[in-house]
């Protein structure tokens, strides 16, 4: 099971060094279980609108602007 997984990794890896970040984004974004909800990021409260072709979270805040967060703490508010 370990061997599989690794070998998944190693892969969205290869896809990540030859394509950058566009080719995981594609791939995450349908797959994006907390779009719509709200919640906090490190100080950062909203709702997930998606991911941003960075990679970055984007989310809206109560302000109604769209952030973009690379890192941090996803939780409930």
């Amino acid at each position: 099971a370990l061997t599989t997984l690794l070998a998944a990794v190693e892969r969205w890896v290869d896809r990540l060094v030859a394509n950058g970040p566009s080719t995981i984004v594609t791939a995450l974004e349908p797959r994006l279980a907390l779009r719509g909800e709200r919640v906090r990021v490190d100080t950062t409260e909203g709702v997930i609108e998606g991911v941003a072709p960075t990679g970055a979270l984007r989310l809206r805040t109560d302000a109604d602007r769209v952030v973009e967060l690379l890192a941090g703490t996803v939780e409930p508010p």
